[in-house]
């Protein structure tokens, strides 16, 4: 009778284990395929992260560019503007001197 007890407590705890075994190697392939899974995400994450960081890269290039051309421009128009204020000057000393001219002529009609 013990044999008995003792076989059949072998037997049980067989399954026991079986059973464990099963379920262990089940939540193993679980875990290596969310694992895969979450590889392939953060190799893709860290892929557009690195096409970001390039394109950011670009654009501060293109920025600096810009602000270049900018500066450019600014000093063009500053000198347009310096020009424009040396015409204004000779135009206000022609109307002076047309003003003084059409004083010293006689008026008519009068």
């Amino acid at each position: 009778r013990i044999d008995a007890r003792f076989d059949a407590q072998d037997t049980s705890m067989q399954q026991y284990f079986t059973s464990l075994d099963t379920r262990l190697s089940t939540l193993e392939q679980r875990v290596d395929f969310q694992t895969s899974e979450l590889k392939a995400k953060f190799e893709t994450s860290d892929m557009y992260a690195g096409k970001t960081w390039g394109v950011v890269y670009g654009q501060q290039g293109d920025i600096r560019e810009v602000k270049q051309d900018i500066k450019g421009i600014t000093g063009r128009l500053d000198d347009i503007d310096a020009r424009f204020d040396r015409v204004e000057g000779r135009f206000d000393a022609q109307e002076e001197k047309l003003t003084q001219i059409l004083e010293r002529l006689p008026k008519q009609g009068g």
